[in-house]
């Protein structure tokens, strides 16, 4: 997680650094400004990728055992082949906070929304999601993986094995 936050840091940093500079060149400079402003945008566009690669690599760092290059493979793998829900999901957890940008009643509940349930509704939306894409994709190819953990089938009571190896 270290070494996760510490990249990501980094990156955000230089991406940042990139932007202002863009912004200082555009605003003293004459000729070209487009190309600064393609910059800023491609710029910008950069950092929400990685940020939702970032948001991978912390899902994944919990679930398997990798290699950083690994992690950054397939957490880039996961952004851009799941790009629509991703940025669904994102959006889907961060409802709460998103109404903090609103005024008046949206603004009341989410403050009372925040207060009450902090980050753990995003959280919990993308935690749900990552372990799903995981299922699907990842765990199919690992011998002896656990799928779908959170959802259980019912099981009879006459059904004496699938009783037994539910509860193991």
């Amino acid at each position: 997680m270290l070494v996760i936050a510490l990249f990501y840091s980094l990156v955000f940093y230089l991406f940042i650094f990139c932007s202002s500079i863009s912004s200082q060149a555009r605003a003293t400079s004459t000729a070209n400004g487009w190309m600064f402003t393609v910059a800023e945008v491609l710029s910008y566009i950069a950092l929400a990728v990685l940020s939702i690669m970032t948001l991978h690599m912390i899902t994944m760092t919990v679930t398997y055992d990798l290699k950083f290059r690994h992690l950054f493979k397939n957490s880039f793998m996961f952004t851009m082949g799941l790009l629509i829900q991703n940025v669904f999901f994102i959006a889907l957890g961060g409802i709460v906070i998103i109404t903090l940008f609103f005024d008046g009643f949206l603004f009341g509940i989410g403050l009372i929304l925040t207060v009450i349930f902090g980050l753990s509704l995003f959280l919990l939306a993308w935690t749900t999601y990552c372990q799903w894409g995981y299922d699907k994709f990842i765990n199919d190819k690992i011998k002896g993986a656990q799928k779908n953990r959170g959802i259980y089938e019912k099981v009879k009571e006459s059904d004496s094995g699938a009783l037994k190896k539910y509860k193991e």
